[in-house]
């Protein structure tokens, strides 16, 4: 009796597992199919949980006008899978399955965010200017402040990407501790303004610096004593080669000479930006953000939109 109540237990277990497992997957493959639709629901309802339907609105729009911005820039550079998706109490993300290989390229898809941001921030601004309707404004002030926020000099976020490529162009590793300087800064301003989630990506992406500094060494060191051993390898090679009178064995010296070339390790290096791209991206980086806050400052005395300059004023 006991036995048949142990099995009887075991195969119900045995099916909960089963169809849970199912179950999962089934939901996994649905949420796949309609992440964006799920997310962009959930991210409306959280948004207007917290302030209101009108505000969510307002975030979802902004926030997919800015993503838009990055994936037309990855698909301009001919990266066509790229795709971006609504986070919920964080933003938005927008994708590609192909790593960009050069400073200039991460520049131009990091800052064709915030570029769409503000287009759509005068868009709405000349929105005021044709009605006078309060709500242009206020739209045209918060547009600002999220694409300002977005443009902060640490990682994750746009600034972050836009000063690292710059810092890195110039040298690999005294570019990396200027930009974990530059972020160090860049933290201290959002502890003042009380941004207790930003503080927290930044922290996680000052640690992720820090860890890729370390690897990048272990790369390099690697990397240098693996050829140091191969061009011993090839050196005792060519020394055969020179003793040696016998085709075959000739042969298999220059086919062994090819094979340790060929299994060299070669550094993943991103290409560095020219001075010239330094400089425009520099530029354009500093003109953008005086852009957004010029236009934050012609809306600070309307009802609402005045909310968001005093809250970068820390007022």
């Amino acid at each position: 009796m006991f036995n048949q109540q142990e099995e009887s237990k075991t195969n119900k277990f045995a099916l909960i597992v089963k169809f849970g497992s199912k179950a999962l997957t089934v939901g996994l493959k649905i949420f796949k199919m309609f992440k964006f639709g799920i997310l962009a629901a959930v991210a409306f309802t959280s948004y207007s949980w917290m302030w209101s339907w009108k505000f969510a609105i307002l975030i979802l729009l902004a926030v997919g006008w800015h993503e838009h911005g990055h994936v037309l820039a990855m698909r301009r550079l001919g990266f066509k899978e790229a795709k971006f998706i609504f986070l919920p109490f964080i933003g938005g993300v927008s994708y590609s399955k192909t790593a960009w290989k050069s400073y200039w390229n991460t520049v131009f898809i990091a800052i064709s965010g915030p570029i769409a941001g503000f287009i759509l921030a005068v868009i709405t601004y000349v929105g005021y200017i044709s009605t006078g309707y309060p709500l242009f404004a206020a739209a045209t002030s918060w547009i600002c402040l999220m694409n300002l926020f977005n443009l902060f000099p640490i990682s994750p976020f746009d600034g972050g990407h836009i000063a690292k490529s710059i810092s890195m162009s110039f040298h690999n590793t005294k570019g990396m501790i200027a930009f974990g300087c530059i972020s160090i800064i860049a933290l201290f301003f959002l502890v003042k303004l009380h941004i207790i989630l930003f503080v927290v990506f930044g922290v996680i992406g000052l640690v992720e610096l820090i860890l890729s500094y370390f690897q990048q060494r272990r790369n390099n060191k690697y990397i240098k004593e693996t050829n140091k051993r191969i061009d011993g390898y090839i050196d005792d090679l060519r020394i055969y080669l020179c003793k040696s009178v016998e085709q075959d064995y000739i042969k298999y010296c220059n086919d062994r000479i090819e094979y340790w070339e060929e299994s060299r390790p070669k550094a993943n290096n991103i290409i560095s930006m020219t001075t010239n791209q330094i400089l425009i991206s520099a530029v354009g980086y500093g003109s953008l953000i005086g852009a957004l806050v010029l236009l934050m400052h012609f809306t600070s005395h309307v009802p609402g939109a005045d909310i968001a300059a005093n809250f970068m004023a820390d007022k």
